[in-house]
């Protein structure tokens, strides 16, 4: 959220994919990234990897209870 709040296009852009008006352009997302962590992205990390093959992934999960 920290690169996408300052800005109003990326807020718009994920707010279109959350609701399902406006179908995912990947790389019209991640431009002018290198790297992506925590939320918005790691709902869809399954279609980051499909779109990306290659792209290295490391997820990590964690009980809500031991937060």
């Amino acid at each position: 959220m920290y690169e996408v709040l300052p800005h109003q296009g990326r807020v718009n852009m994920w707010r279109g994919i959350f609701g399902g008006t406006l179908g995912p352009d990947w790389d019209a997302v991640l431009e002018g990234c290198s790297l992506a962590v925590n939320w918005p992205t790691t709902h869809y990390w399954r279609e980051f990897a499909a779109h990306n093959p290659d792209a290295k992934i490391v997820l990590s999960w964690r009980w809500p209870e031991n937060w």
